[in-house]
């Protein structure tokens, strides 16, 4: 279990609940191009936006067209694991391809539906993400959740302040991200 530490104070608070540990994985530019590769048509759409934005998978199977805004360029998933909206800033390049993802859709559609229309049931992925992984030889796999650490990552080393990512990454708890303290 991951202790909390006070920034100001450095003594331990309340543990997070259900949490192993930090993520040391996440996937290089390279390999994230691999696995969008690799990945199978229906389910690609759902990796490239799981990078472009960190979502968790049960948000973006829940992404409706109106829940996107080109204006603001935010994405609000209204699904979320602490259960209160979450609004997201969105890349030009996340613009572009979710202007792709919703074409000819209307307001009320869901983003991402397999091929048959049938929308992503919560178990779908992980079998998914494991062939994915085995076709692109990404060693060890990575799981859905993954992306998201990969998503986080790549802000960090682009510069962006921790402030801003963990503010994009709220967890269960409220709280984002947060930069190592000790």
């Amino acid at each position: 279990m991951r202790m909390k530490f006070s920034v100001h104070t450095r003594t331990a608070l309340k543990p997070f609940p259900d949490v192993d540990g930090i993520s040391e994985r996440y996937l290089t530019v390279e390999e994230c191009k691999v696995l969008q590769d690799y990945a199978d048509d229906d389910f690609r759409p759902l990796v490239t936006c799981a990078l472009f934005t960190g979502g968790r998978y049960g948000s973006l199977g829940n992404l409706k067209v109106n829940d996107i805004d080109f204006r603001s360029r935010t994405a609000l998933f209204r699904v979320t694991k602490s259960g209160k909206k979450q609004s997201v800033k969105l890349t030009a390049p996340a613009c572009k391809f979710l202007k792709a993802q919703i074409g000819g859709k209307s307001a009320d559609d869901y983003v991402f539906v397999k091929s048959s229309g049938e929308r992503w049931k919560p178990s779908d992925q992980s079998r998914r993400m494991t062939d994915a992984c085995a076709a692109a030889k990404i060693e060890p796999p990575v799981t859905f959740h993954e992306l998201r650490d990969t998503f986080a990552s790549h802000l960090v080393m682009a510069g962006v302040p921790i402030l801003t990512i963990a503010n994009s990454t709220k967890n269960a708890c409220g709280s984002g991200a947060r930069a190592p303290t000790a």
